[in-house]
């Protein structure tokens, strides 16, 4: 089906009467042609003095690449929404998809009869999903907010995307990868230190055959498996 900002805007207002007490103002509604994503919820992090992290100018983003019914549509939506009234409200969860958004998710399959999920390739035709052999660079990183981000990244910018990344953003901890999944196709691969929203569940699954990398000065390498003693 045509996917449209107006079709958004009205599952957007169904939906927010039905299981979040209208509560949430209508975001910016876009529509592209991703293929990373079925939607994804943006905005601006800001941090406090106090260390709190607040979130603002919210906007939904949808994909047409991808030919959805219309129940799937609507699922998407909605897990898009638990997601901005998560963030709106300022709630802490464990993780991107954590105990916050799991309990939230499960209620509304419950009371309404939803077929919501965390992660669903089932959408994703085989023609749509590139299978030829390609590999890829892959960065993933635990942020601060207990979200994961990852970055498909282009070879010839590794070096500035590896400095820059731990200054544009609150990272723990940084992993690099070289992967053939096909997987990591639905990822835009990026020029810029930019980090996209990602299930650390799921994207550990398809990292599962990679190749962990390191880097000692100029060099980026397969990292050195430390044998243990007998």
């Amino acid at each position: 089906m045509l996917i449209t900002v107006t079709e958004i805007q009205h599952i957007f207002t169904k939906y927010n009467d039905l299981c979040f007490d209208g509560k949430l103002p209508m975001p910016r509604i876009r529509i592209g042609n991703a293929k990373g994503y079925l939607g994804q919820l943006r905005y601006k992090v800001k941090k406090e003095k106090n260390g709190r992290l607040t979130y603002s100018d919210f906007s939904l983003n949808f994909t047409q690449k991808y030919d959805l019914s219309q129940q799937k549509l609507e699922d998407v939506v909605v897990h898009e929404m638990i997601h901005y009234y998560i963030h709106y409200n300022n709630i802490q969860d464990t993780s991107a998809h954590g105990a916050v958004f799991r309990k939230m998710m499960n209620d509304i399959n419950t009371r309404f009869k939803r077929h919501i999920t965390i992660s669903d390739r089932s959408a994703l035709t085989v023609n749509e999903i590139n299978q030829q052999t390609k590999l890829y660079l892959v960065c993933v990183a635990s942020l601060k907010s207990g979200e994961t981000g990852v970055a498909v990244c282009a070879r010839s910018r590794a070096f500035e995307i590896f400095d820059e990344l731990p200054r544009r953003y609150d990272i723990v901890k940084l992993n690099w990868y070289f992967t053939t999944d096909p997987f990591f196709n639905r990822f835009k691969r990026t020029n810029t230190a930019k980090l996209f929203r990602a299930d650390r569940e799921n994207i550990n699954r398809h990292l599962a055959t990679a190749t962990e990398l390191e880097r000692e000065g100029h060099v980026i390498r397969p990292k050195k498996q430390i044998k243990d003693r007998q």
